[in-house]
């Protein structure tokens, strides 16, 4: 990791450790009646995650935080990622690979999660769009920007299709029957 990368790192850690004393005292007001106070939304990207972390966080007193540690391309827990978020009404959203060490963490701490994921025909076109022309700062941006749809679609196919189709298989053969729920969506 660059000295850029660290330093943003080190910001978001500082950031978040501002908000925590206001994300405890927001626990407190709204605790009762929240079964949960931890919502982990695990999901490949252009799949619904967006799209559940503002239906979660429109429940009053839930806000969206983000790891201190998440980057672009390292999704993976860490031992005290879920620990971080206790005492706060948090929704918490990562493309997390499955795994035995995430798996290991999710169920030492009984989490429970929702993996989501999306048909991957309308993936590929949702991300071509986002990476070659919404997100500049992508660190595929640059490659794709000046493909038009037909050959983003080969280049996904060549180069993260095989990804994405292991990352569903795994959480659907090894998600924790009892702490996760499946969703998948058109």
């Amino acid at each position: 990791m660059g000295s850029g990368a660290s330093a943003y790192a080190l910001l978001r850690r500082i950031k978040a450790g501002l908000k925590r004393p206001v994300h405890r005292i927001r626990f407190w007001r709204y605790r009762k009646g929240h079964e949960s106070p931890l919502i982990f939304i695990v999901g490949l990207p252009r799949s619904g995650t967006t799209w559940l972390t503002q239906m979660f966080t429109s429940v009053q007193g839930y806000r969206y935080l983000s790891p201190w540690h998440a980057t672009q391309t390292d999704h993976n827990l860490r031992e005290k990622t879920l620990r971080g978020f206790a005492r706060q009404l948090v929704v918490l959203r990562l493309h997390l690979p499955w795994s035995e060490g995430n798996a290991r963490i999710l169920e030492a701490s009984r989490q429970r999660y929702v993996v989501t994921y999306r048909d991957l025909r309308d993936v590929v076109v949702s991300w071509y769009h986002y990476v070659s022309k919404v997100d500049p700062q992508h660190f595929l941006h640059s490659q794709l920007r000046s493909l038009n749809l037909e050959e983003g679609i080969d280049y996904y196919i060549e180069h993260i299709l095989d990804y994405e189709v292991r990352w569903i298989r795994n959480w659907r053969n090894h998600r924790h029957p009892e702490l996760s729920t499946e969703t998948r969506w058109k």
